[in-house]
């Protein structure tokens, strides 16, 4: 068997880890070009978008955990070398994402003045940051689905 020196292994690593870093970071972005953009508008859009973020930075953490578990299961799979169970896998994982994402785009979208409510967004604030929510919450479904 051909053992691996530590820094090739090192270097492996980084390369499989640094695609999770981007999409991570450009996904975390999106809410801040938002807020940038929104600056210059009104001070209450700004605020408002940012209740908003922090809980589609929730939602897509959900989505992090199935993906995370979706990983590990098939890196399990492939080094014991049963491709037909990464296959399963795989077909899982995109139903469960496909259901949970329609269901968090759905509740996002119908219930977004209550869940305003329960973060405690002011009335001042509440029409611009439901209007942003709705808008958010009906393509939640595609930013948060692999």
């Amino acid at each position: 068997m051909k053992k691996i020196s530590q820094e090739s292994l090192k270097l492996r690593l980084a390369k499989l880890a640094a695609p999770i870093f981007i999409e991570t970071l450009l996904i975390m972005m999106l809410g801040a070009v938002d807020v940038i953009m929104l600056s210059r508008h009104s001070d209450t859009s700004v605020a408002a978008v940012g209740v908003v973020n922090q809980i589609i930075m929730l939602t897509f953490l959900v989505f992090e955990v199935i993906n995370l578990g979706t990983s590990v299961l098939c890196s399990q799979y492939i080094g014991a070398r049963m491709e037909k169970q990464v296959v399963q896998v795989v077909g899982v994982s995109l139903i469960v994402n496909l259901v949970v994402g329609l269901t968090v785009s759905l509740f996002l979208f119908t219930l977004n003045r209550t869940i305003l409510g329960w973060m405690g967004l002011g009335p001042e604030l509440m029409d611009a940051g439901s209007g942003y929510m709705r808008i958010v919450g009906a393509f939640a479904f595609f930013r948060l689905s692999p």
